[in-house]
């Protein structure tokens, strides 16, 4: 057996704490067991230490090969079993004005999707089916926002409903909506399709109102908003709705309120996520959290408050990093006029278009672009390939390198140091407390090295 070369050793002040970085496992470890632990000792550690060091991943058998484990999952994972994945953007604008809207969509010119616009995504769907062998489909309606096409949508998922079961595939769907714009038929039409509602509410009234209010006139929503969660869930729709509110320094006071609100109307998921703009500069910034604050501070404060309503895993999230839609074989955002691209965030940027859906529904795809994307590694960036973080951040976010470097065929790895020892630290804190069932965390108190 030899230590694990994705290992990290933090020192805090209780203690030393041990953190696998592939597998996302810790453990604390006595003072005997740190003083032994390296490669030269480890065949003196007792079974009892070398079963439970082994099962979370820190230990591993001489012949394994870590890293070509990882970039083989890696790669997998950009097949993710034959599904087309994609982020339809039934409109680049929105009826409201977000002073930090992430597509920035209040800028943005009004662009609808048409009807045959959707019969041709209909016809690339077929396409995809007899050519590609697809095995299934994921559609995300996106903005903008979507509902300002909703009159469009009752025909257009029950042709996509028909083309699948003739093609003997499942879809699956989902919507980020700012819920402004449901009414009865369209709740219901959204329940018996079992569309996931992403659904967003930034505070309890007057904090919700200054910042997500309507477009021209400047009056709130939240109120509209409210309103429409209680029709679904009389409707019986609630264990579809994922509730977020986008966290900042003014509202995180209000985040028990609001999840309290949202689990009696029997809402099946509570989130929250920091407002962030991948590297962007925007007026808004001065407002937000920055993620070292989000990491060290907010995110444990917001998991004390959630755990108990049952509305938390954890405080953050310390698996390893998969791929995202950018890397996916079968995976793109779509814009209304239906060119393709690799990631939400470019819809605007026509040079990173990686392909169109012509008038046949056939795509035309611009290989050069489409490959940067899909065939990058994380190990393709030498310093990447030596780093025991790696896993954490897979060479980081394209988006982000592109913000800030002008390109996303680079790597980004700026925040993953600290932001890995952040998140450590406050799940460590909240499984002392007793907060996280002990499925990623281990105590390994004695050992019999000899040292």
């Amino acid at each position: 057996m030899k230590l694990s070369f994705y290992n990290i050793k933090f020192q805090t002040n209780d203690g030393y704490r041990l953190f696998n970085s592939l597998r996302g496992t810790l453990c604390d470890i006595s003072d005997d067991l740190e003083d032994c632990l390296n490669d030269s000792y480890v065949h003196n550690l007792d079974k009892e230490t070398i079963a439970s060091l082994s099962g979370l991943g820190m230990l591993v058998d001489d012949d394994f090969n870590e890293t070509a484990d990882y970039l083989s999952r890696y790669e997998q994972s950009k097949e993710r079993g034959g599904k087309l994945s994609v982020m339809l953007f039934m409109a680049t604008s929105c009826n409201l004005g977000c002073p930090y809207c992430y597509q920035s969509a209040p800028t943005k010119p009004g662009n609808v999707i048409r009807k045959e616009s959707l019969d041709r995504f209909v016809s690339w769907v077929k396409w995809e089916i007899e050519n590609n062998a697809i095995t299934a489909l994921e559609l995300k309606f996106y903005g903008g926002e979507p509902l300002l096409a909703r009159l469009l949508m009752p025909g257009f998922i029950a042709t996509i409903n028909r083309v699948c079961a003739e093609g003997g595939i499942p879809v699956v769907y989902d919507i980020v909506t700012n819920a402004t714009l449901f009414d009865e038929p369209l709740i219901t039409l959204f329940i018996e399709n079992s569309i996931q509602m992403q659904i967003t509410l930034d505070g309890s009234g007057e904090t919700h109102d200054k910042r997500r209010a309507w477009k021209g006139t400047g009056k709130g929503s939240f109120d509209e908003i409210f309103a429409n969660l209680e029709l679904i869930a009389k409707l019986g729709g609630s264990h579809l709705v994922n509730l977020r509110i986008n966290v900042d320094q003014e509202n995180i006071s209000e985040i028990g309120d609001l999840a309290r609100r949202a689990r009696d109307l029997g809402i099946g998921s509570f989130t929250c996520g920091r407002i962030h703009f991948r590297e962007k500069q925007t007026d808004y910034e001065k407002n937000t959290v920055s993620s070292a604050a989000f990491d060290e501070t907010f995110d444990l404060e917001i998991f004390r408050i959630l755990a108990p309503l049952g509305y938390a895993d954890a405080p953050s999230n310390l698996e390893s990093r998969d791929t995202c839609l950018y890397h996916w074989k079968r995976g793109f955002a779509v814009s209304p006029a239906l060119d393709l691209f690799k990631c939400d965030e470019l819809i605007d940027r026509p040079e990173y278009r990686v392909g169109w859906i012509d008038e046949n529904g056939i795509p035309i795809m611009n290989e050069i672009e489409y490959e940067k994307a899909v065939s990058r590694k994380p190990t393709d960036f030498e310093s990447c390939a030596s780093c025991r973080y790696l896993p954490q951040c897979g060479s980081g976010c394209s988006i982000r390198a592109l913000n800030a470097k002008g390109t996303p065929h680079v790597n980004f790895c700026e925040a993953t140091y600290e932001s890995v020892r952040k998140k450590v630290t406050s799940y460590a804190i909240a499984a002392a407390e007793g907060l996280i069932p002990d499925k990623s965390e281990s105590k390994c108190n004695s050992c019999h090295c000899g040292s």
